[in-house]
Parts: C-alpha cells; sequence; structure tokens
C-alpha cells in the first residue's frame, strides 16, 4: 500500500520570526532561503510535504540562491530573485500587512502559473511589479499587475493586456502602460528584516 507523505503549508513569516527570536546562523539562514523557492507553490494554492520541509532543514549549512525550478520554466531569474527580496522586506510604509502578505501571494502565484508566458509576451518588471515609491497602497495608476491582482485569478494574459476574474465573476482588464515618474519595483520599496 502506498502512503502519502503528510503535508503541512510553508508560512515565511513563521520562519522569519525565528530568525528575529536569536541569532541568525548561516544554516537557519539556508532554511529559510531554500524554502523561499516553495512559497510560491504554496500559495498557488499546492502544499509542500513534510518530506521535503525535513530535506530543507538537513541540509548543509551553506546558504542557496533560489530555487528556480520551483517556477515556471522561462521565469526571467531577476523576478525570482525580487520575489525573495520581498519575502524578506518589511511592509512598505503606507502598506498594510494583510494587503502585503495578500500581495506576496499574488507575486507567488503569478510566478507558479504565469511567469514564463509573461516574459514571452515581453511583459517587463514595472508591468507586473511596479507601485509607486511615495505611495505604494494608494497609487493604483503606478501599480503593476501584481498588485491589482488581490487574490483574484488571472484568466487570460495577452501582450497588451491581462483579463482578471473579480469574486462576482465578471472579468476587469488591465492594460500595460509606460513606466511613470515615481514609479519602482516592489523589491525596491522597503528594507530588509533585520537579522
Amino acid at each position: 500500500m502506498l502512503s502519502m507523505p503528510q503535508v503541512i503549508k510553508f508560512d515565511p513569516y513563521a520562519a522569519l520570526a525565528k530568525l528575529r527570536e536569536g541569532p541568525a546562523t548561516v544554516a537557519t539562514t539556508a532554511t529559510v532561503s531554500e524554502s523561499v523557492a516553495v512559497v510560491a507553490v504554496v500559495a498557488a494554492g499546492a502544499v509542500v510535504s513534510q518530506e521535503n520541509e525535513a530535506t530543507h532543514r538537513a541540509s548543509d549549512s551553506s546558504p542557496r540562491q533560489v530555487d528556480i525550478d520551483k517556477f515556471d520554466t522561462g521565469t526571467p531569474p531577476a523576478w525570482i530573485v525580487g520575489f525573495h527580496r520581498m519575502l524578506l522586506m518589511l511592509a512598505p510604509s503606507g502598506v498594510d500587512l494583510p494587503r502585503w502578505r495578500l500581495f506576496l501571494g499574488d507575486v507567488a502565484a503569478f510566478l507558479a502559473q504565469r511567469g514564463a508566458e509573461a516574459a514571452g509576451k515581453a511583459w517587463e518588471d514595472h508591468d507586473l511589479f511596479g507601485l509607486s515609491q511615495v505611495a505604494p497602497a494608494a497609487r493604483a495608476d503606478l501599480a503593476g499587475l501584481c498588485w491589482h491582482m488581490a487574490g483574484r485569478e488571472i484568466v487570460m494574459l495577452t501582450t497588451e493586456a491581462a483579463s482578471i476574474r473579480t469574486e462576482r465573476g465578471s472579468v476587469q482588464r488591465f492594460f500595460r502602460r509606460k513606466r511613470g515618474p515615481g514609479q519602482v519595483l516592489a523589491w525596491e520599496l522597503g528594507m530588509e528584516v533585520p537579522s
């Protein structure tokens, strides 16, 4: 009889809290870094097996880069590294923590499900991950697609626009626009969590 591994969800905030509790060691940092790539799969509704989590804990003490194999093949590495930086950031000024967590989940889901497709259709960093440097939560005109997802599903992506299904079933269109003054990439906004 085939047994199913026990399933758990990875919580990046719990991992970061452990880092803040005591002196961060290279081994602890490596565990968090290795688990970061798995967050995208979890945020997209999948789960991480306990066996995989144990593998992360038992790994050697050298820090690793984000494992791009966990994301859609063809997703630009710069987007994955940017996402990794956002996981290590505090919520930017003017963005409440629940909204920041929702955004992180949307970025993870987007990279896991649509990253390569967006790259193939020439979407740029600011089209997807842009936010206002001064008022990230208030300036929707400078916000990229992932901010506008707000926990909703992208049902179609073209070279010019994305279609997002709303909670009531209608479709909202997000059109690409030129980079605006004061727009920065989300991972350029905040400070990293102190170790």
